[in-house]
Order: C-alpha cells, then structure tokens, then sequence
C-alpha cells in the first residue's frame, strides 16, 4: 500500500539523557478496506492496519534499541457509506496506535505504525488515514 505526501525531518537535540536525534514523520497511508453487510447492527469489526515507514525514500533506519520514546498518531483522512434503509448503522474509529521498530536481530529493518481500527455499518469504505510518527532517539 502506498504512502502519499510522505514528509520527515531529523533534528539534533542534547537530551533529555542521551538523546540525541528527533525524527518526525507524516504522510498519508491509501489503503483500500470495504466491509459490507446485510446485517446493519453486525457490531464493530475490528483489525490492525499497520504502515511502515521503511517504503519512504530516504527515510532512515531506526532500530529498537536507539529509540527512547515515541509519539504516534492515526486519524481518518477518507471515509464513504452508502446505506439503503438507515443513516446511523456506521461508525469509524481507531482505538490504539503504537509504534514499532524491528531489533537488530532480524533480518531486514522496519519501523511504522499500528492502529487498532473499527468499523460498522452496512457497506462502509475506508481509503486513507493520515499518520505522524515522532521518535527521540540516540544515534551513535
């Protein structure tokens, strides 16, 4: 899936402890889920949708171990629905979202976001979300 708009900036701070980098990323996941349903009040589905950031140009690595925290956002940028006999059976949220970052054990680098979103209604569409990622790290 691809990342539009991808944005990123690496600044050099002193600290807090022995941070020294803070990297900010932003951009756009398009993604394609379409969940339909005869059943209006089916309930909530739910299901990871994770981004990785290693597809990016020029995005660096960032390993585990370098990191000292993290800030982590996922909000709708697309949404659609298309009912036939009721207006209110939809709803969209993202319940958590969480940072990961591959250990230097593995065998290929990644690093993203995960966001636990939910669903319901009869035919409901979601396209893109838009996400920041802002990592303290310490980079030797």
């Amino acid at each position: 899936m691809p990342i539009v708009s991808p944005k990123s900036m690496e600044i050099h701070v002193n600290g807090p402890g022995d941070t020294n980098r803070l990297y900010m990323f932003s951009g756009i996941f398009v993604f394609n889920w379409t969940h339909a349903t005869d059943d209006e009040w089916e309930g909530w589905v739910r299901q990871p949708l994770t981004i990785s950031l290693m597809a990016v140009p020029d995005v660096p690595v960032i390993w585990e171990d370098q990191v000292r925290g993290t800030v982590a956002h996922v909000s709708l940028a697309s949404w659609s629905i298309a009912e036939r006999k009721r207006r209110d059976c939809w709803g969209f949220a993202v319940d958590e979202v969480e940072a990961f970052f591959s250990d230097r054990d593995q065998s290929f680098a990644d690093f993203g976001v995960t966001a636990q979103m939910a669903y319901r209604g009869c035919r409901v569409n979601l396209f893109r979300v838009g996400y920041t990622l802002n990592v303290l790290a310490h980079i030797e």
